[in-house]
């Protein structure tokens, strides 16, 4: 992920501003097919679970 993260990182930064919502994109769909979701959906529920009713 980290890889994925700084390649678009400096791709966002750097490209032009009519460029930036379809690099976005590209960045969100790679992140996604990386496994990105699962990982939020695992530590979401785990804080729940550790954090519950408090």
């Amino acid at each position: 992920m980290s890889v994925i993260r700084e390649e678009y990182f400096v791709k966002l930064v750097t490209c032009q501003p009519d460029k930036f919502d379809t690099t976005l994109q590209e960045f969100k769909e790679k992140l996604k097919k990386a496994g990105y979701d699962q990982i939020i959906k695992e530590r979401t529920d785990y804080y729940d679970s550790v954090f519950a009713g408090k």
